[in-house]
C-alpha cells in the first residue's frame, strides 16, 4: 500500500480491521483476504460511481485481485454494517456526532431530505433520492428513488408518536405539518417564505420581520403564533428565530439575515 493509503487509515477507528470479520464483511478469504483489500474494494466502488463491472476491472489493475462483477456485488453488499460502524467511528473522532441527550428518552430524531441525481450527459435532474436518517441511531430508515418530478414532502413518510422530524424549508407546508401531527410526532422545520400565512392570538395576520428586526447577532426569540387550515381553524405553532452574524449572512448569499424554523 502507498503512503496515501496508510495516511487514510490513520483516520479510521481503532479495531476497524477486526470489526470486518466480526460484522460478517470479511468471511470467505479467497480473493479478498484482508480488511485492507476489502476497504479498497469498497472505496473503488464508490469512486467509480457504483458500477460493479468497473470496480472489478479497477481491483485487477490496482490490487492484482481478480473478481467478477457478481463477486464484487456480494462483497460490497456484505460490507454495509462494517462501513456503517466505521463511518460512525470516523464522525465521532472528528467531533461531528454527539450522544443522544437524556431528555429525549425513547424519541427518535429523523432527518429527512432528498438529493437530485443526473445521468451522464443530462442537463437536468433525472432522479430524486429521498432519504430518512435516524440521527442518533446513525443509520438510514429508508431510501427511495423516484423520478425527479416527485416532490419532496413529509406525507411520503410514516410518522410515529415518538418521532421528531427535522427537515429543510421545502418540507415546511401545512399539509406536511398536519401529517406529522396526525401521527402524533414532533417537528423542526425551516420556515419557507410565503409558504402560508401566520396569525396572532387574535386571529390577525402576523408579520414576522417587524418583530425580529431588533435582534442582535446570535440573539434569539420565540414567537407563539398560528397557521390556518382550509376550514378556518387556527393551529398553534412556535417560531424560533436567531439573528445570523455577518459572516453567516455572507455565506448564505443573499439571505435575509434571519434564520427561522418551525418548532413543535
Amino acid at each position: 500500500m502507498d503512503k496515501s493509503w496508510e495516511e487514510l487509515k490513520k483516520y479510521l477507528p481503532d479495531g476497524w480491521e477486526a470489526k470486518a470479520k466480526e460484522l460478517g464483511a470479511l468471511v470467505r478469504r479467497r480473493e479478498i483476504k484482508t480488511a485492507d483489500e476489502l476497504l479498497a474494494l469498497n472505496l473503488l466502488h464508490v469512486k467509480d460511481g457504483g458500477s460493479f463491472q468497473a470496480t472489478s476491472s479497477l481491483m485487477k489493475l490496482t490490487e492484482g485481485i481478480s473478481l467478477d462483477k457478481n463477486a464484487v456485488y456480494n462483497r460490497i453488499t456484505s460490507s454495509w454494517q462494517w462501513l456503517r460502524w466505521m463511518t460512525e467511528g470516523v464522525c465521532g473522532l472528528q467531533g461531528i456526532t454527539i450522544p443522544k441527550p437524556d431528555y429525549l428518552g425513547n424519541k427518535t430524531v429523523r432527518m429527512i431530505d432528498a438529493s437530485d441525481i443526473a445521468l451522464k450527459g443530462s442537463k437536468t435532474s433525472d432522479y430524486r433520492l429521498h432519504y430518512d436518517f435516524d440521527l442518533f441511531g446513525f443509520q438510514a430508515r429508508s431510501l427511495n428513488m423516484t423520478e425527479a418530478s416527485e416532490g419532496e414532502k413529509l406525507t411520503r413518510y410514516e410518522i410515529r408518536p415518538d418521532d421528531i422530524v427535522i427537515a429543510d424549508r421545502v418540507y415546511g407546508t401545512i399539509t406536511g405539518i398536519e401529517h406529522v401531527k396526525a401521527g402524533h410526532g414532533g417537528f423542526i422545520l425551516r420556515l419557507r417564505s410565503k409558504a402560508f400565512k401566520l396569525y396572532n392570538h387574535a386571529g390577525e395576520q402576523l408579520r414576522l420581520l417587524p418583530l425580529i428586526r431588533h435582534l442582535a447577532e446570535h440573539e434569539s426569540m420565540d414567537i407563539d403564533c398560528f397557521y390556518k387550515l382550509p376550514t378556518g381553524e387556527l393551529r398553534p405553532v412556535r417560531i424560533v428565530v436567531m439573528k445570523k452574524d455577518k459572516q453567516a449572512i455572507e455565506q448564505s448569499s443573499g439571505a435575509s439575515g434571519q434564520k427561522l424554523k418551525y418548532f413543535q
